[in-house]
């Protein structure tokens, strides 16, 4: 990660046209992304059922990132495997993004119109919480059905051995 930095930092020194490094107001440093050319920069995306869409979801990413309109999963794919030190900000951004767009559905759902988002966050954890109650109570459930038909052939059992010493 360090040499990737190193990298993107001499890139950044070298395309400063008059040699003056770029500063911000607490003294700290203007990074510039390096060029991306998205016509040749292109590699096929990975089968998966799930490729597609992470690769889109960072392709639109790259487009916030790079003031860029048009990323298609193929960029994306080649960033990955080629300019590995932009990789954590794209992921940040997909995350975010993705946080931003389950927001909106939040919103748009008939059960949290109305509601402030912590209110709406609240519904969601319950939701989450009656899911997981009902799954933990199904699997204890099995177990008592498995142990109550346990017990019932254990009677049979006793039951057949109890009616033929009777007959003896």
């Amino acid at each position: 990660m360090y040499e990737a930095w190193k990298k993107m930092r001499a890139m950044q020194d070298t395309l400063e046209g008059d040699g003056e490094i770029q500063h911000v107001q607490d003294n700290q440093r203007v990074m510039r992304l390096p060029e991306f050319d998205w016509d040749e920069n292109v590699a096929p995306v990975p089968q998966g059922a799930q490729s597609l869409k992470k690769f889109t979801q960072r392709a639109e990413a790259m487009d916030i990132i790079f003031d860029h309109q048009g990323a298609t999963p193929e960029n994306a794919s080649w960033l990955t495997a080629n300019m590995v030190f932009a990789l954590p900000l794209v992921k940040a951004v997909t995350k975010v993004t993705n946080i931003g767009k389950h927001m909106e559905n939040m919103n748009n759902d008939r059960h949290t119109r109305g509601l402030t988002d912590m209110e709406a966050a609240e519904v969601d954890t319950v939701r989450k919480l009656v899911a997981i109650a009902d799954k933990n109570t199904n699997r204890e459930m099995a177990k008592i059905h498995r142990w109550t038909r346990s017990i019932k052939e254990s009677m049979l059992v006793l039951k057949a051995r109890a009616d033929a010493l009777e007959k003896l």
